[in-house]
């Protein structure tokens, strides 16, 4: 490190991009101009950092999947892969998923429904929330011309969930500045482990709000739902209802687990991450994605933070108490927070040199995107209000409220929802056509198609697409043989050509209660918020650049036969 440039423990996360030289943890502030040409994951600012941070890059560096022409090992070794054998049980069948796994859609679409001039409040639902992802994608694709009141509310029937998304609201209310909040945010949640002052923060700030509420409900059932409200300022709020015993739990959100040291949380996470004897598997997952984002899914798996490629993790020595709320890692190991985005608005975020950190992308698109949702609630009239409630108690409580957009994601799928009961308890609350003619209410649908592919869809018509997939897939050899890893490469890329409208018309009519044909309510012909297929190749089969779009759907993780359904009332 040039004795010009000065030392720091943390890397500031602006343009100029800096030296990825972190020296055993403390990182240097020179520009990082000069690229790793071998990885194009991190650059330095002279040869001398380049040279002095070999040993902590190598290891990177050097891994083989990096390797454009890469196969997983049972392939190399002539050998069934582990997850093809009777009896297989994939890891992380038990565990909940962390994160969304469907980019995140603006409910509204604003200027392609009521238009960029309206001047009504609006009030919108997420019925089965998830994380935040969507909320924040709605809010901060407003038009700058809409000023009136926007009233969200926001459920979801698990608390993990919803303690979640509260105290990251608050983390962007109650901020000092919007930079800080967004920072904050993003570790918060998506890095297993934070830096010191978030802990301060969330301990300093955070926990006496919910304290100030939980001080309140001293001799109250603990079933009996409470509200608290929280501000800053005189725009957005938000308000929280819960019964008693959630919001005492709601606190141990805030509390690293006694007996959790820094080791052993790392161990805990990456049991489940990286587990042991599920190579294969692992391995199964990376076969599709491009080079360096099998890097950079696999560093994210080994450290669990969510940073630039060739930033210090040496500050993040706490674990996350938001994900370690207990003494175990309760998630998926194969989540991928880039799943939750866009990966085409993504990827093209500059790195600087560093051209392909898909994660530091995500890095500087996320705090884009989360400063300027902090800036919305400091500058627009927001109302947040959360529950922790099942469809039935949900509806109940809210009464004789209506909304613009309801939005479920793909709750209707679930094993345990009645469809019927769905539309008993939702459709009522989408506002009639005289009241808001654009009104609808968004269904997703992520397993019907695979369903019926599975279940009806022949061989001789899978046939029909192989010819198509050897001219998108070169490498594919006709037939590939049972260890030729290209044939999940293969599978995905049909289930990317083949006729899904045909698929999921069938299961629709497997399924009538999902059309929710009534005298209510009726299916949108013409979407108005979000294609019905929008994570499907836009070009057909031999038109230019169609291998090169495939490449990037098969590494996107984008959830090619996920089908969006637009539902409008029919009332006046």
């Amino acid at each position: 490190m040039s004795q010009s440039q000065q030392l720091n423990s943390t890397l500031q996360y602006q343009s100029p991009f800096p030296c990825a030289n972190v020296n055993g943890g403390i990182a240097c502030r020179g520009t990082g101009g000069l690229v790793c040409a071998s990885c194009m994951l991190v650059a330095y600012c002279d040869p001398f950092c380049r040279f002095q941070d070999r040993t902590h890059h190598a290891p990177y560096c050097t891994l083989p999947f990096l390797d454009s022409t890469w196969v997983p090992s049972w392939s190399v070794e002539g050998r069934q892969p582990t997850f093809g054998r009777e009896g297989y049980v994939a890891p992380f069948a038990t565990h909940k998923n962390i994160w969304g796994d469907v980019p995140a859609l603006d409910i509204l679409k604003l200027d392609q429904n009521e238009g960029v001039q309206y001047h009504k409040d609006l009030a919108l639902l997420f019925a089965a929330s998830g994380d935040l992802r969507n909320v924040i994608k709605t809010v901060t694709s407003l038009p700058r011309t809409f000023r009136n009141d926007l009233t969200i509310t926001i459920n979801d029937n698990d608390l993990d969930v919803v303690a979640r998304n509260i105290i990251l609201l608050l983390t962007a209310l109650l901020s000092a500045k919007p930079e800080d909040a967004a920072t904050r945010m993003i570790h918060i949640w998506y890095s297993a482990f934070i830096r010191q002052s978030d802990l301060e923060f969330l301990h300093g700030v955070v926990r006496p709000n919910i304290e100030r509420v939980c001080s309140n409900l001293e001799g109250e059932d603990l079933d009996r739902l409470h509200s608290g409200t929280f501000s800053r300022g005189s725009y957005s709020g938000v308000n929280v209802v819960l019964p008693k015993k959630s919001w005492l739990a709601l606190l141990k959100y805030l509390e690293v687990p006694d007996g959790l040291p820094l080791d052993q949380a790392r161990q805990v996470r990456t049991a489940v991450t990286l587990p042991a004897g599920h190579l294969d598997y692992i391995e199964h997952n990376y076969f599709p994605l491009l080079p360096a984002q099998r890097i950079c899914w696999h560093r994210f798996r080994l450290d669990g933070v969510l940073l630039p490629f060739g930033a210090s993790r040496k500050p993040f020595d706490t674990p996350n108490p938001t994900l370690f709320h207990s003494a175990n890692w309760p998630y998926r190991g194969d989540s991928q927070p880039i799943q939750g985005w866009g990966f085409g608005e993504v990827i093209k975020v500059s790195t600087g040199e560093a051209s392909m950190d898909h994660y530091g992308k995500l890095f500087y698109y996320l705090q884009e995107v989360f400063v300027k949702f902090c800036r919305d609630l400091r500058s627009r009239n927001l109302s947040f209000c959360l529950y922790n409630q099942d469809i039935q108690h949900l509806a109940r409580n809210l009464g004789a409220q209506s909304f613009a957009r309801i939005e479920l994601s793909n709750l209707s799928e679930e094993p345990y929802i009645d469809p019927d009961l769905v539309s008993r308890c939702l459709v009522p609350l989408l506002q009639v056509q005289t009241m808001n003619p654009y009104a609808t209410l968004i269904m997703l649908f992520t397993k019907a198609v695979w369903a019926q592919i599975n279940t009806s869809y022949e061989i001789p018509a899978m046939a029909k697409c192989a010819p198509t997939m050897a001219t998108l897939i070169p490498q594919v050899v006709m037939p590939p043989g049972e260890q030729d890893p290209i044939v999940s490469k293969f599978l995905l890329g049909m289930g990317l050509i083949i006729d899904v409208d045909d698929l999921f018309d069938k299961y629709l009519d497997s399924n009538q209660a999902h059309r929710m044909n009534c005298d209510s309510t009726a299916v949108k012909e013409n979407h108005t918020i979000v294609e019905k297929w929008p994570f499907r190749p836009k070009l057909t089969p031999g038109q230019y650049g169609t291998p090169g779009e495939l490449a990037v759907m098969l590494s996107s993780a984008a959830l090619g036969l996920a089908r969006y359904v637009e539902y409008k009332s029919l009332l006046s």
